[in-house]
């Protein structure tokens, strides 16, 4: 198939993606109209089938890919809908796909992988709760230079998130930071 065509195939299956997130909002709202009348819910697995589908790759799909490429690709597949994926779940979903990583130990290379995406202003991790996603997603969040040089991320609100750091987690758990 030629590169053309593959593009258009996947800018369709992106769209595709989007509308089948739209309808499952409104399964969604059609199941809360019933929960509320106390009627069975008209739609018991919204997504279900569609999901396993969506995140499938190649075996071979990011073999000799760099590590940005590879990420960028997992996420856009993934899409929006789904969201942010976890630091684990991207290293599984790399793995699974071909990509070597530099490292064969996998607690340095997860870490490896963090550092790529954490100096890559493509990608975005959610404070809340460690995932990575795409900056795109995250319309109003910016990432900023706070006065160390070091990145935080802020949003529009100008609530500024600062990454921890070693001292400052060595003082909340008791340890020295080495």
């Amino acid at each position: 198939m030629d590169s053309t065509t593959k593009a258009t195939i996947e800018k369709i299956q992106s769209q595709i993606g989007v509308m089948e997130g739209q309808i499952d909002k409104k399964k969604e709202a059609i199941n809360i109209l019933c929960e509320l009348e106390g009627e069975q819910i008209m739609y018991p697995n919204i997504g279900s089938d569609r999901t396993a589908a969506s995140t499938t790759f190649r075996a071979d799909q990011f073999l000799g890919k760099p590590t940005a490429t590879a990420v960028k690709e997992i996420l856009e597949q993934r899409g929006q809908n789904l969201g942010a994926m976890s630091l684990d779940e991207l290293f599984s979903v790399m793995n699974a796909g071909g990509f070597v990583f530099e490292n064969t130990n996998d607690q340095i290379a997860k870490r490896n992988l963090a550092i790529t995406m954490s100096k890559n202003p493509a990608f975005t991790r959610v404070p809340s709760n460690g995932f990575w996603g795409l900056s795109v997603w995250y319309g109003n969040w910016k990432r900023r230079k706070d006065a160390n040089g070091k990145g935080a991320e802020s949003n529009d609100n100008g609530k500024t998130e600062k990454p921890e750091s070693k001292e400052s987690s060595a003082s909340t758990t008791g340890k020295e930071a080495r």
